[in-house]
C-alpha cells in the first residue's frame, strides 16, 4: 500500500519534530536509549602484530582522545538546552556537516549529521511519487529544492545544539561569516542490485540511475563538494550488518539506527507495520557514518610517521618474515615476483586492519 506524507520540503521537519501528518500513513517515533553499535570484528590472525602497539603509538605523539574527540555522552539528537561555555565554536578542518542521500524511485531519504561526532541534526524524505515514473528531471528539481533548504538550515540547527548564552550574538555573527565545509555521501542502490529480469525493472533502475546522477551534479554545485558514492554493503558492514540487499538486512540496519539515534523517525501504515520508506532514512544514516569513516581514515593515512610505524610492524610479523624468506629462496624465478606481490598485498591488508582498529577504539572511547 503506497503512502503519501506531505510536501517534500517540509517532510524532514515533520518527521524530526514528531508532527507527522496522517495522509494514509502515520509517523511515529521509536524511543530507544543510545547504545553503541555491536562490535563484530574478526579476530586478528597476527597476534604478534598487537604487541606494544599502544605504547609505541603514544611515543609517536598521538593526540589524546579527549582533545580529538570531545565527550558527547548525555547529548541527544535533538537540539540541546544546556548552556554552553563562552568559547566560540571552533571549525573542524575535516568538515562541519555530513549530508547523506538514499535515492529511490519514488522517494529520497536523507540524513544530516554533525561531522565531528555524527550527531543527528535532521532526517527526512523527499516525496516525488506524484511525478511520472520516468520523469527524472522533475524529481531532480524536487530534491534540489530540499538540498537548498538544508544548506540554509544546517547552521541554524547547529546553533540550536549550542543553545542560548550571553555570547549568542557573537556566535550568530561568526556563523554568518563562516564558510561551512560539507561532506556529502550517496547511497548507491543501483550497484547493490542484480541485473533486471523484466522491462519494468530495467526502466526503474535506469530512472534511479538518471536521478542519482542529477542529484550528484546538484550536490557538487550547491555544497562545493563531490559526493562520495558509497556501496550499501560497505555501509551495512560498518555498523555490523551482514548480507543483503534484502528486506531483512535493511530491517536489521533500521533497528541499529533506532538504538543509536534516540527518536529515530518511523513511518507506519494504518495497520501498524513499518513502511519501507523508513528504510531509506536508515540507509542514508548508514552511508553518512561510512562517509565519516572514510574521511577519518584518509586523515590517518596522511600521518607518515604512523604509516611507517604500522608498515614496519607488519614487516616484522612472523607471517611476513616467512613469506620474505620464501621470496628470497625463489629469486630470480618468476614465482618469486608473484609471491612478492602477494606479500605486499598482505602487508597493506595488515596496515589497513590496524588503522581500522585504532579508529574503532577512538570512536568507542568517544561515545563511552
Amino acid at each position: 500500500m503506497r503512502t503519501s506524507i506531505g510536501v517534500c520540503r517540509q517532510h524532514g521537519r515533520w518527521l524530526w519534530g514528531g508532527c507527522g501528518r496522517q495522509l494514509g500513513a502515520r509517523c511515529r517515533s521509536a524511543r530507544y536509549a543510545r547504545t553503541s553499535a555491536p562490535e563484530r570484528l574478526a579476530d586478528n590472525p597476527f597476534p604478534d602484530f598487537e604487541e606494544g602497539l599502544e605504547n609505541e603509538l603514544d611515543a609517536l605523539g598521538r593526540p589524546s582522545l579527549q582533545e580529538e574527540w570531545p565527550d558527547i555522552s548525555g547529548q541527544a539528537s535533538r537540539p540541546s538546552k544546556a548552556k554552553p561555555s563562552g568559547v566560540k565554536h571552533a571549525p573542524d578542518d575535516l568538515g562541519d556537516f555530513i549530508l547523506s542521500l538514499a535515492v529511490r524511485r519514488h522517494k529520497t531519504g536523507y540524513a544530516l549529521l554533525r561531522f565531528r561526532d555524527a550527531l543527528p541534526l535532521q532526517f527526512g524524505l523527499v516525496d516525488y511519487a506524484k511525478h511520472g515514473a520516468d520523469d527524472a528531471q522533475k524529481k531532480g528539481l524536487e530534491v534540489l529544492a530540499v538540498l537548498r533548504d538544508l544548506r540554509q538550515m544546517a547552521p541554524r540547527k547547529l546553533m540550536q545544539l549550542i543553545g542560548e548564552s550571553e555570547d549568542m550574538e557573537v556566535l550568530e555573527e561568526e556563523f554568518r561569516s563562516r564558510q561551512w565545509k560539507w561532506i556529502v555521501a550517496m547511497d548507491d542502490s543501483t550497484i547493490d542490485r542484480g541485473p533486471p529480469k523484466t522491462v519494468r525493472e530495467s526502466h526503474a533502475q535506469r530512472t534511479v540511475s538518471m536521478l542519482q546522477g542529477l542529484v550528484i551534479a546538484d550536490c557538487k554545485r550547491i555544497f562545493k563538494s563531490a559526493p562520495q558514492v558509497i556501496h550499501p554493503r560497505r555501509s551495512r558492514l560498518n555498523v555490523g550488518v551482514k548480507g543483503g540487499p534484502n528486506e531483512e538486512a535493511r530491517k536489521e540496519l533500521f533497528d541499529i539506527a533506532c538504538k543509536e539515534v534516540p527518536d529515530f523517525p518511523v513511518i507506519r501504515h494504518r495497520t501498524g507495520t513499518i513502511s519501507e520508506d523508513t528504510f531509506a532514512m536508515s540507509d542514508a544514516w548508514a552511508s553518512a557514518r561510512m562517509a565519516q569513516r572514510v574521511v577519518l581514515l584518509a586523515q590517518k593515512r596522511e600521518d607518515q610517521k604512523l604509516m611507517a610505524f604500522l608498515r614496519e610492524q607488519a614487516i616484522d610479523s612472523k607471517p611476513i618474515k616467512k613469506l620474505a624468506q620464501v621470496v628470497s629462496e625463489l629469486y630470480p624465478r618468476r614465482e618469486s615476483k608473484e609471491l612478492s606481490d602477494v606479500m605486499e598485498k598482505k602487508i597493506e591488508a595488515m596496515v589497513a586492519e590496524k588503522l581500522n582498529k585504532i579508529l574503532n577504539e577512538e570512536l568507542r572511547r568517544a561515545r563511552s
